[in-house]
């Protein structure tokens, strides 16, 4: 019976007006708002080592400093969103592999369909 009268009186109206009851925004806040998407990962497979060791290097070039990790056909590394060609049109893709992040050069990548 007390919620009947309090919307006959218009209660709301009436908090507000005492001070009871902040004044409403002028735009609702949307919590249900999803989130950005993160792109997906993509992964290729490392490949025409012929069984000798490959390596991660710093820049996009063989005459670059290597990284701490040995790659070795089959094993598989995360793209990154970015590629270079070097002096010698050989094609280099940016990947991360065993908490390292460096140089391939595409030659001897397997790589996802997009």
């Amino acid at each position: 019976m007390l919620w009947v009268i309090y919307q006959q009186i218009d209660g709301p109206r009436l908090l507000r007006s005492l001070g009871a009851l902040p004044a409403p925004t002028a735009a609702p806040i949307a919590f249900d708002a999803d989130p950005t998407p993160t792109p997906p990962v993509r992964r290729a497979t490392i490949t025409g080592l012929n069984g000798g060791p490959g390596w991660l290097h710093v820049t996009a070039s063989f005459d670059s400093p290597t990284r701490a990790i040995q790659l070795a056909d089959g094993m598989q590394v995360t793209l990154r969103e970015q590629q270079q060609v070097d002096a010698n049109n050989i094609r280099w893709q940016l990947v991360e592999a065993g908490g390292y992040e460096g140089w391939c050069p595409e030659a001897n990548l397997a790589m996802p369909q997009r």
